[in-house]
């Protein structure tokens, strides 16, 4: 299944989670995906994954070997950050 939808990953739900959950969970989950419009202005794209990514902790920092494994297409606008950031690497 994987192989035909890269975007998903083997996830654990950690037991506590849910009500009533007292076991973990085995599942299939997907990263965080941020989703716009195609019409949004390139800019306004790479501004918001910027100031997004500011946020996150430095102990978590964005996968970018996972970004191009959407199951839509990049925004040119993240594809412009994302490239930009593979090649601060």
């Amino acid at each position: 299944m994987r192989m035909r939808y890269p975007y998903l990953k083997r996830t654990l739900i950690p037991r506590g989670t849910y009500p009533n959950q007292h076991e973990p969970i085995r599942t299939l989950g997907v990263d965080t995906l941020l989703v716009c419009r195609a019409e949004l202005d390139d800019a306004t794209v790479y501004a918001v994954l910027d100031a997004y990514f500011a946020t996150r902790s430095a102990a978590t920092p964005p996968n970018l070997e996972r970004a191009p494994a959407t199951p839509i297409p990049l925004h040119p606008g993240a594809a412009r950050y994302y490239r930009q950031r593979e090649l601060a690497r």
